[in-house]
């Protein structure tokens, strides 16, 4: 399975040097990681934990590794029901109401408010999707799927070029990346989680549209 050293030198074989191009390059791979993770709904990257949200607070804070929502739902006895998201600027119109949760959205600096604040404890069940473990040492390996290593090649080669100049080479590998993205966002939407919609980072759903910056 190719290594993030692996990849860097596939990168640097298209004749940059490797004392002007090694650290740019690893950096690059790794935007490229969090941003394919960010726009794919890899079952790798997945998780669930549940929360207790103190009585009469009505917010609480994401986990630290959080990149995006996949579906928020409070627990009822021994059921769980779902919420629904709705846009910020929505959401704070919702008018006033008593009850147990019904509503959230997903504010700044991580932190999901809910509607209506109820009086007592609840307990919800949070699915998300987290940002990936960044490649640090010669041996670590993207979490993705190795059918998907190529696409950080790609990407990493469009930034490469463009800081050569060579605009040509790199809206050619940015045409190959954005090619491979759709299909692999795609089949892995279909294989593993044909139930939820692709969603992407900085959308009317969400706010963290800074993995975003460089594409």
């Amino acid at each position: 399975m190719p290594t993030y050293y692996d990849l860097t030198q596939e990168v640097l074989a298209h004749q940059f040097s490797p004392a002007q191009y090694t650290t740019y390059v690893e950096d690059r791979l790794n935007q490229s990681l969090q941003y394919v993770c960010a726009q794919t709904d890899f079952e790798q990257i997945n998780t669930f934990v549940s929360i207790t949200v103190p009585a009469s607070t009505g917010s609480f804070t994401l986990p630290t590794d959080f990149n995006r929502v996949q579906y928020l739902e409070r627990q009822d006895g021994n059921r769980w029901v779902p919420l629904i998201q709705v846009p910020a600027a929505r959401f704070d119109k919702l008018a006033a109401a008593d009850g147990e949760p019904t509503h959230y959205s997903v504010r700044p600096n991580n932190v999901v408010a809910l509607h209506p604040v109820f009086s007592s404890e609840v307990v919800v069940g949070l699915s998300y999707y987290r940002n990936p473990p960044l490649l640090d040492s010669a041996l670590d390996v993207p979490i993705i799927p190795e059918q998907y290593h190529y696409m950080l090649v790609h990407h990493a080669l469009k930034f490469c070029y463009e800081r050569e100049n060579d605009y040509t080479s790199a809206q050619y590998h940015l045409g190959q990346f954005q090619e491979a993205l759709m299909k692999c966002r795609g089949e892995v939407h279909n294989a593993w989680n044909p139930s939820s919609q692709p969603r992407r980072i900085g959308d009317d759903m969400t706010d963290l549209a800074d993995v975003l910056q460089g594409l």
